[in-house]
């Protein structure tokens, strides 16, 4: 999955993508693309010029298991066992597995997918919302009680009926006293239906190939021939998207 990067990526072998917390919410949801499988990071820099909040304000948090170790870790993030936050807490599991999973079915019994979700904040004000394919498929008010060390914690669990292949995600949004939103996001589960990949958007396809367009004439006069095709080639690969998008 895709957010709109804080920094520019430079190398071809990307693992991860950093996201910033406002394209979040200005895009609404991410861009599946075929065949990939991209786990979100989140990170505070020292970029205080840029985003001035304070260090590990955003933080991408790994379920490693048995093992706690820097290897387990990084096994862990590049299977999309996480979730990325501002705030909240946020944990889940579809059938019972953590996201980054790989749930195939076969087109004559896809089913249904069982999601359940516990979330974590310092503040009562909190909206969970379930992604599929990059909609909202249900946003909802959870239930709270209050523990001991004064955090607010509530659970839901929801089906999804399995019609086509798609991905699933869950964020959750705390709202704060001043208006202002922090939020925990996901990583997202994957399910193939007959082997077929996701369908892209075509919306967020033709953004994202607005996007490229945009950064190539802003970047023209700046940057050198060896940078500008990496901008060239994204936008060859999304406008190639368009043939399939929906």
């Amino acid at each position: 999955f895709f957010f709109q990067a804080e920094d520019g990526i430079r190398d071809k072998l990307v693992t991860g993508v950093q996201t910033c917390a406002l394209p979040i919410f200005r895009r609404r949801a991410s861009l599946a693309i075929p065949g990939t499988s991209i786990p979100g990071l989140h990170g505070r820099g020292l970029r205080f010029e840029v985003h001035p909040v304070p260090l590990g304000h955003s933080r991408v948090y790994v379920h490693t298991g048995r093992e706690f170790n820097l290897a387990s870790w990084l096994a862990g993030l590049k299977a999309g066992r996480s979730f990325v936050t501002t705030g909240p807490m946020l944990f889940a599991t579809v059938n019972g597995k953590l996201p980054g999973e790989q749930l195939n079915r076969e087109p004559s019994g896809a089913g249904e997918l069982v999601l359940e979700v516990e979330s974590v904040s310092m503040r009562p004000g909190v909206r969970v919302e379930i992604l599929v394919n990059g909609r909202v498929y249900e946003s909802v008010v959870p239930d709270l009680v209050q523990t001991r060390e004064g955090a607010w914690r509530g659970g839901l669990q929801r089906r999804i009926p399995v019609h086509e292949s798609l991905w699933v995600a869950v964020r959750s949004v705390e709202t704060q006293p001043d208006g202002r939103r922090r939020f925990a996001h996901t990583a997202p589960w994957f399910c193939s239906v007959g082997g077929r990949p996701v369908t892209p958007r075509r919306e967020q396809v033709e953004y994202f190939c607005a996007l490229m367009e945009d950064e190539l004439h802003r970047n023209r006069p700046l940057l050198e021939p060896v940078a500008l095709e990496e901008f060239a080639q994204a936008l060859k690969f999304n406008r190639g998207l368009l043939a399939v998008a929906k």
